[in-house]
């Protein structure tokens, strides 16, 4: 995207800032390549727990302090496991 704006200065809607790389990438979903590589690298992993936030370390049990423990993944544990299982 880039950071064309309306002449109050405020951005432009995402339809009209995405580039055509932007449309290619996005189609094709090539985007995620990158992390891929990082998970081959072992890097990161295909899915993890959803990571806290680390300024309240100090604030959290041993168990919710454990998330840390593992290497950060391109999706979480709740979208694989019943996603499609929630009512709306």
């Amino acid at each position: 995207m880039n950071e064309k704006k309306y002449v109050e200065g405020y951005l432009l809607d995402d339809s009209q800032r995405i580039t055509k790389i932007g449309v290619i990438t996005r189609k094709t979903s090539l985007g995620e390549i990158p992390q891929l590589v990082n998970v081959l690298l072992g890097h990161m992993s295909l899915i993890e727990p959803k990571s806290l936030l680390v300024e309240y370390l100090s604030l959290y049990n041993s168990e919710q302090a454990q998330r840390h423990i593992v290497r950060p993944g391109i999706t979480g544990w709740a979208q694989v496991n019943g996603r499609n299982a929630i009512s709306r």
